[in-house]
């Protein structure tokens, strides 16, 4: 999915307001500095995301028969060689997408400057 550098950085704004009103976080560093972070994670991810499909599409189309986009065989084979693409990014450990960099960014990209509010005893 491409997304526009504005729109990125209003998602930024939106994960970093849903982390400011999160009882469960506590932010370390400054808002900013912790957006920043949101950005790079969401412009990496798409970027691997971009060359998966790159590279799903080029191995569709270098198939001997022709396949035609949208149909059952080209959505069968997307998903089947997507998968295995997804797989060889996640062994190389790059973030294998941009739903477990989001749920992981509090435990690894950002243990500094966010970190889990301990429960009032």
């Amino acid at each position: 999915m491409r997304l526009t550098r504005e729109k990125i950085v209003r998602l930024s704004h939106q994960i970093t307001e849903v982390l400011v009103e999160s009882e469960e976080v506590e932010f370390v560093d400054d808002r900013d500095t912790i957006r920043q972070q949101v950005v790079q994670i969401l412009t990496a991810t798409l970027k691997d995301e971009e060359k998966i499909e790159l590279e799903v599409r080029k191995r569709i189309t270098s198939q001997k028969k022709e396949i035609l986009e949208g149909s059952e065989e080209w959505d069968v084979l997307h998903k089947k060689y997507y998968h295995d693409e997804h797989g060889h990014c996640c062994r190389s450990r790059r973030p294998p997408s941009l739903v477990t960099s989001l749920k992981s960014f509090s435990v690894d990209s950002f243990q500094l400057l966010v970190k889990r509010k301990q429960a009032p005893r």
